[in-house]
């Protein structure tokens, strides 16, 4: 199956601009929906939530230890767990 290009996410102006700020999506629990077509399959993660978490850990690991420079800055958790390891 190949992994989508886009997803649509309606919500108001508002929440657009916090979406953008803070670069974050949220959405409902699923058993909320008042549409039974609404997510009827899960979407295609690449890569893999757990491959995506052991490369995020190496990378905070090479960020602490290499003095990597970034292209976008870190979030308030990311920078923590790079005090903690260094």
């Amino acid at each position: 199956m190949e992994a989508l290009q886009f997803l649509y996410k309606y919500m108001s102006s508002e929440t657009a601009e916090l979406v953008l700020e803070s670069q974050r999506l949220r959405w409902s629990c699923p058993s909320t929906f008042n549409d039974l077509s609404e997510l009827q399959r899960m979407p295609l993660f690449s890569p893999t939530i757990n491959e995506g978490k052991h490369e995020y850990l190496n990378n905070i690991i090479d960020i602490a230890f290499e003095d990597l420079s970034l292209v976008e800055p870190l979030s308030h958790n990311s920078n923590l767990l790079v005090y903690l390891v260094s």
